[in-house]
């Protein structure tokens, strides 16, 4: 009976791994919010902790959308852990803070139908974007960036 289960597990994991090969960096356009290029603070992974509900991908502004399925990132610094929604799917995976590089390792997502407009595609790809670093805002703006070119801006969300 066991076997049963393994089996799947396995295609499973190796159908992400082999999927997140094929996956493109996101071309990014845009440039850093003046307020986030002025007022960033010392890069403290610890201040990464919390839920971060992303606003923007690549320069366009994200649908609020239902607050519960809301795209947004949760980060736990203690275990490394990274937990969230990419408004359609909840994702997990985990990360690593060293300096402002932000590395994400092992995201995968549940895989639910998804019915209207989301930014999955778009949040996925962003995870899987090599190289970023991060700036944080006096006024807890979390900025994703690829090079100098912004891929994500989040805000921390309230408890």
């Amino acid at each position: 009976m066991n076997r049963l289960f393994v089996f799947p597990s396995v295609l499973l994991s190796l159908g992400l791994t082999l999927g997140s090969c094929s996956q493109k960096a996101t071309e990014a356009t845009g440039t850093v919010p003046p307020a986030v290029a002025m007022t960033t603070v010392a890069a403290d992974p610890t201040q990464l902790n919390g839920r971060w509900q992303i606003t923007t991908l690549n320069g366009a502004a994200v649908p609020a959308g239902e607050p519960e399925r809301a795209a947004h990132l949760i980060f736990d610094s203690a275990t490394g852990r990274l937990s969230g929604s990419t408004s359609c799917n909840r994702l997990m995976g985990s990360y690593t803070a060293t300096g402002n590089t932000l590395t994400f390792n092992q995201v995968a997502s549940t895989r639910m139908a998804c019915v209207g407009p989301n930014v999955e595609q778009q949040v996925m790809t962003m995870l899987n974007t090599p190289g970023l670093t991060y700036q944080l805002s006096a006024d807890n703006q979390l900025t994703l960036l690829s090079g100098s070119t912004p891929v994500a801006v989040l805000i921390r969300a309230t408890p």
